[in-house]
């Protein structure tokens, strides 16, 4: 149970920086690998490959002090300024 809470806890503190990164690391691999995405085969690839690559991206980037701390800031910033909904819906 320890080691689920501890991959579990690290799965979400990089869960943020996966969404700001995963669409340039899909765009890098689309273009590297230059893969139909109507197929399945291939979009199922790039999917799994997206989805690793941004997470280590994710990971090692929070071990940088700097960017950890930038990453936290817009984290934050993004909850400060949000508007309500019902400001737009009524």
């Amino acid at each position: 149970m320890e080691k689920i809470n501890k991959a579990l806890t690290a799965l979400s503190i990089a869960t943020f920086g996966v969404y700001l990164i995963h669409m340039i690391i899909l765009h890098t691999f689309v273009r590297l690998l230059d893969l139909n995405l109507v197929s399945l085969k291939s979009a199922a690839l790039i999917m799994v490959l997206t989805a690793i690559f941004s997470y280590i991206a994710s990971y090692v980037l929070n071990r940088i002090p700097y960017v950890s701390n930038l990453v936290k800031w817009v984290s934050m910033s993004i909850h400060l300024f949000n508007v309500d909904d019902r400001y737009f819906f009524g």
